[in-house]
């Protein structure tokens, strides 16, 4: 099973990543542009001085863009203006774009990259592919990048979560059915199959999930410097892992209280977190004024701006904001999803927190439901800090839950597994739920908005553009892979997700709730 699930994932990473429209993930040419300062100039970007190559600035002349793209960077033409086009401006502007000279990656533009602030290690890892194919077609080499990225995410995402479910004591069936719903969670996808640096980072919060679970259960010297190093590691791929630090230090300081590890250990493994990630941040702070050098804290705003919207921020609307956003998220056209559909899910995710609830939670288990409510009030709170500084704008990032959701999908299973019938009925419920809105989210979603589709989602309406063929020559202008590939790859996914669910729902109805 484990072998399929990785398939599974890859499939999923090599579509997506084809499917995705050139510059379409979020922010994606600005992370980019972080790693052509590192293949091409062998520098740190700094915010505020950095920006984007003429390569890159030329390409979003060329490429279609979403309306809020447009709307930010005036002068960009949108996907509805781009599919109005005649056909063979279509063409003309896709072969502009396929013959960009690579010599522009190296030559500036003036337009500031506003992610030039970001921890360095996930682009300086695609730093080095990127270097090797410098003189490939951009829409070829982002397309390289992105399957490589999205192919490390899921390899690590499936090998993680094993292990966590693993340690967590779920039986074979259930450790899998955590696997298959981070790797049929649209936002997941949607997060590392593309250029930016949540491909490593969604790795490395379920490691550090796992490593924290390891230090509760055998305190020692090895993992607790495991842990660190992991948290470290972390810091120095996404500031985000500011919002873990409660997680991984609450454990440690947990286990010295009760007196099952020295104190000395634990210093031990915060000098290893000091020594590899506090350059870092130290270079951050004299840089910007601020550990996280996110734009809103190098724009000023902190605490003492933030206190007085407290009281009038939306929380609840915020909260389920998140909550939806973290399933289903259209890239950065930020279309949605059927409301009912979603809200079925989330129905459904609630009613399994319930059952946890009342099923005798393992210390583990709640352990990482702790270290995990703190890391998304973090989350909250950059909403929050971003309120003030767009004035009242609401954006969730839900992209910043993905490192945890893996988690909570085996602390959710652990619980369903010790329901019995009421458990696993759930389960099942759960695994059909995702397997059809991952259908869906190619079907019905993804391949019509890319293909030049205007219409409603509706069944019938979507056959009558299906059976016209009038998409694919739009999709393969469009998109970094030709049309038949796209749907040839559409239809193993869909077909892998059903077969995987229904094996799925019949091992998790057969077999045993708890690892041997």
């Amino acid at each position: 099973m484990r072998v399929f699930l990785i398939l599974f994932g890859a499939l999923n990473g090599l579509l997506y990543s084809s499917l995705l429209p050139l510059w379409e993930g979020f922010d994606e040419p600005f992370h980019y542009a972080y790693v052509q300062d590192l293949s091409r100039h062998q520098r740190l970007p700094v915010l505020g001085r950095a920006d984007l190559s003429a390569e890159v600035w030329r390409s979003l002349e060329l490429a279609p863009a979403s309306y809020l793209v447009a709307r930010n960077i005036p002068g960009l033409r949108t996907f509805s203006e781009y599919f109005h086009l005649p056909a063979p401006e279509r063409r003309a502007l896709r072969d502009q774009l396929d013959r960009l000279d690579p010599a522009l990656g190296r030559e500036a533009t003036g337009r500031g990259n506003y992610e030039a602030q970001q921890a360095p290690l996930a682009y300086a890892l695609l730093a080095i592919p990127d270097r090797l194919w410098s003189e490939v077609p951009l829409p070829a080499r982002v397309w390289r990048l992105r399957v490589l990225a999205a192919l490390a995410a899921v390899t690590a995402v499936v090998l993680l979560t094993l292990r966590l479910a693993s340690r967590l004591g779920l039986a074979d069936p259930f450790a899998c059915t955590a696997v298959f719903l981070a790797l049929s969670t649209q936002m997941f996808y949607a997060s590392v199959a593309r250029i930016g640096n949540d491909w490593l980072a969604i790795p490395l919060g379920i490691a550090l999930c796992l490593a924290a679970v390891e230090v509760y259960a055998r305190p020692d010297t090895r993992t607790v410097c495991a842990l660190a190093a992991i948290l470290a590691v972390g810091l120095l791929t996404k500031a985000y892992f500011l919002g873990l630090v409660p997680l991984a230090a609450g454990v440690v300081a947990w286990q010295c209280l009760r007196a099952r590890l020295a104190v000395r250990t634990a210093a031990l493994g915060a000098v290893i977190v000091l020594v590899l990630a506090g350059p870092w941040y130290g270079r951050n702070w004299t840089l910007y004024g601020s550990l996280s050098a996110t734009q809103q804290a190098a724009g000023g705003i902190g605490p003492g701006q933030v206190a007085p919207a407290l009281g009038h921020f939306p929380w609840l609307r915020a909260a389920y904001l998140l909550a939806r956003d973290s399933l289903w998220t259209g890239n950065n056209s930020f279309t949605t999803f059927s409301a009912a559909t979603i809200h079925l899910m989330l129905l459904a995710l609630g009613l399994a927190a319930v059952l946890w609830l009342g099923s005798r939670p393992a210390p583990a288990e709640r352990l990482l439901l702790a270290g995990s409510g703190v890391y998304l009030a973090g989350v909250l709170y950059a909403a929050l800090v971003t309120f003030v500084y767009t004035r009242g704008g609401l954006a969730t990032g839900a992209w910043y839950t993905q490192p945890v959701l893996p988690a909570l999908w085996g602390v959710l299973l652990a619980g369903l597994a010790r329901r019995g019938k009421a458990g696993r009925g759930v389960i099942c419920l759960v695994i059909i739920l995702w397997a059809y809105v991952l259908g869906a989210t190619y079907v019905a979603k993804l391949l019509p908005l890319y293909g030049g589709y205007e219409g409603s989602a509706r069944l019938g309406a979507l056959l009558r553009w299906y059976s016209a063929g009038d998409g694919g020559e739009m999709l393969s202008s469009a998109c970094l892979a030709p049309a038949g590939m796209l749907y040839a790859l559409t239809a193993v996914v869909v077909a892998g997700a059903v077969a995987l669910g229904i094996a799925l729902g019949v091992a998790v109805t057969r077999g045993p709730a708890a690892a041997a």
